[in-house]
Formats: structure tokens, sequence, C-alpha cells
């Protein structure tokens, strides 16, 4: 080989070791995306199990909603507790007493249930804008007819910096919303 074929391949081997380094560094830039994203999706199946434990309660209960997201848990099995911590967070499950304190998630109670509750209202969410690196939150809407399960839209969906729930808590005054903490 000439002294020239041998510079090539230097050329192309330090472009190759060059490309790879990018690469690389792309994907390390791309790995906390990546767990974020499914961090916020694992929280979205989280509330989606949740749906499922409340939809036997209201079943059991003629179709009237619980009172509180305690009262599901209670019916059900003890284990289910742990469903109401959202799994992006260092959350440690306490009684079910005193679940309002220690709960990842905010229930709004329609005591209208499920034939009277308007479609698109927040059934819950999370309770915290931390539970989610303070970008947003997970939000659950009872959908139309007051069903609880994912229409084909989705019932589901990720509020940004909580937005849609702030325009939500603005345009319906009279209904107390509680916003999540920071």
């Amino acid at each position: 080989m000439d002294l020239d074929a041998k510079l090539m391949n230097c050329k192309y081997y330090f472009v190759l070791v060059l490309c790879l380094i990018l690469v690389m560094a792309g994907l390390l830039f791309l790995i906390p995306i990546s767990k974020s994203r499914a961090k916020r999706a694992s929280c979205q199946n989280q509330m989606g199990a949740i749906c499922a434990v409340m939809q036997f309660y209201i079943e059991e209960h003629d179709g009237a909603f619980p009172s509180n997201l305690s009262s599901v848990v209670d019916v059900q099995i003890p284990s289910v507790i742990s469903l109401l911590k959202c799994p992006a967070t260092r959350t440690k499950v306490g009684l079910l007493s005193d679940v309002k304190s220690w709960s990842d998630y905010i229930y709004c109670y329609w005591p209208t249930g499920k034939k009277g509750t308007p479609p698109n209202y927040p059934l819950f969410y999370d309770r915290r804008l931390s539970n989610h690196e303070g970008k947003g939150i997970n939000i659950f809407l009872v959908g139309a007819g007051g069903e609880l399960r994912p229409q084909p839209a989705g019932s589901f969906f990720w509020d940004k910096n909580a937005e849609w729930l702030q325009k939500f808590k603005k345009e319906h005054p009279d209904l107390n919303i509680p916003l999540p903490e920071g």
C-alpha cells in the first residue's frame, strides 16, 4: 500500500469514529426524553387501571361514581391501593384512611354520576406538576355519556403545564377544581 492509500484509510477511519461518537452523543441526549415519555405512559397505564377498578365500583353501585378514590380501592383488593401512586414518583404508599395526603392523583367527584356527568369533565389527574418533572400532568376525562372507557380519540391526555385544566377551571368557576401543586 502506498502512502496516499494509507492516509485515505486513516481519514475514513477518523470519519467513522467521529460519526460513531456523534451518534452516541445524540443517543445520550435522547435517553432522558425517552425516559420521561416512558414514565408519562406508565402513569397513563396506571390511570387506566384505576379506571378499570372504578368501573367495577360503578357497576356494583348502580351507576354512581365513588365519592373519593379511597372508596374505590377500599372495595377492591388491598394491594390495589398502590394504584394511587404515580409510577413516575417516589411517593410512599400510606394508609388508606390518609389517602388524600399521599395519593399522586386528584379525583373530581361528580355527584350526578355516570348518567349525568357531562362529557370531557376531568375525573382525575396528577396531583403535582413535579410528578413529571414539572412539564405537565396526565388527565383522564369522563367520556361521552359518562363512560369511563377511553374513547377512540382517547380520554387520557397530556396537559402541558396544566394549561387545559387552568382554562377549564376559569370556564367553570362554579366547580371546585383544585389545580395541581408545583
